[in-house]
């Protein structure tokens, strides 16, 4: 068996209740397929008829005059399921509404028992597939879900303690290069000072140690003030 629901209405009259109308029987299809039931057992037509065509169906309908030919399917329909004004609604056969239009609330509980009648599916009842889904379905487990290298990672112990240095900049290091080094006193040879006499020069001007741009004796370490007279005659130390 089905369901079989026929809507007689106006043709722009009655728009918004087409829409909801439609929306009501795709979810009633939605509840009978999460069921396992098969959604395409119900099933909805519309019958759209122009408004200043109604008094001469009227008419036909009461068999008051024979219809044309192109009208004859329509009366007859009218007249199988006793509807004689519009907008009517008739669900398997069974007139629901007739003159003015049901609330949508009350036709979905007319949709549901009459499912339940026809194809033995209660919509009233929590889905049996999805009942089984929900139990079958595995909870989850945080400790199992929890992998160990994020384990090891949390119980890892802290880093060792790094003893910390100064570290030396390098203007200190070119500072510690350029340091001079401390002074080493040279001793040098002592240097046996005579009086004048042969092969000693009588000025510096003929000496070897004697330098002419420094006026500097390089022997004795001192500088010249007269080289006419030579800091190594004993008479000038």
């Amino acid at each position: 068996m089905s369901v079989q629901v026929k809507f007689y209405t106006i043709l722009g009259k009655y728009e918004d209740y087409e829409y909801k109308l439609r929306e009501l029987i795709l979810r009633i299809r939605e509840q009978v397929k999460a069921r396992g039931g098969d959604p395409e057992k119900i099933n909805l037509t519309m019958i759209k008829v122009k408004e200043e065509a109604l008094d001469l169906i009227y008419k036909y309908v009461r068999g008051e005059e024979e219809p044309p030919e192109y009208l004859r399917s329509l009366v007859e329909h009218l007249k199988l399921d006793n509807i004689s004004t519009l907008p009517a609604i008739v669900i398997n056969g069974r007139k629901i509404c007739e003159g003015e239009l049901i609330d949508l609330a009350s036709l979905e509980k007319i949709l549901i028992d009459e499912v339940k009648s026809s194809l033995g599916i209660d919509l009233r009842e929590t889905p049996q597939v999805k009942r089984e889904q929900v139990q079958a379905a595995p909870q989850p487990q945080r400790e199992v879900e929890a992998k160990p290298y994020e384990l090891e990672e949390v119980q890892k112990p802290p880093p060792a303690s790094v003893e910390r240095r100064p570290v030396e900049t390098g203007v200190q290091q070119q500072l510690q290069i350029v340091r001079p080094r401390q002074h080493r006193e040279i001793r040098k040879p002592p240097v046996h000072i005579s009086s004048p006499g042969r092969g000693m020069p009588s000025n510096c001007g003929e000496c070897i140690y004697y330098g002419f741009s420094t006026r500097y004796c390089f022997l004795l370490g001192r500088k010249v003030e007269d080289i006419n007279r030579p800091p190594c005659h004993r008479e000038n130390l």
